[in-house]
C-alpha cells in the first residue's frame, strides 16, 4: 500500500500523520490481507481449501522452524 500511495521508504511512515491517514483510508477502503509473499498455495484435496494461509513476516520463520523439524529429527536417527 505505501508504494501504490508514493511511499517508497516505510521507516518513516509513524511520524508522518498525513501518511498515516493516508494509510488508513486506503486500508478502509481496499482492506488488509494475511500475507503479502504471492506463493503458490496447494489445495487441500479433502477440503479443497488452501492448506495454509500466505507468508508474511509473521508467519514465514514459523513455517521455516516447521519444515527444519523433520530434517533435524531426521538426522539424529
Amino acid at each position: 500500500m505505501c508504494l501504490q500511495i508514493g511511499c517508497p521508504q516505510t521507516g518513516n511512515l509513524s511520524s508522518s500523520t498525513a501518511t498515516v491517514r493516508m494509510l488508513d483510508q486506503m486500508a478502509g477502503e481496499m482492506g488488509t490481507e494475511v500475507g503479502g509473499m504471492d506463493t503458490p498455495i496447494t489445495l487441500d484435496p479433502d477440503t479443497g481449501l488452501p492448506w495454509r494461509e500466505r507468508f508474511d513476516t509473521d508467519s514465514l520463520p514459523h513455517e521455516e522452524q516447521m519444515l527444519q523439524r523433520p530434517a533435524t529429527s531426521s538426522a539424529r536417527i
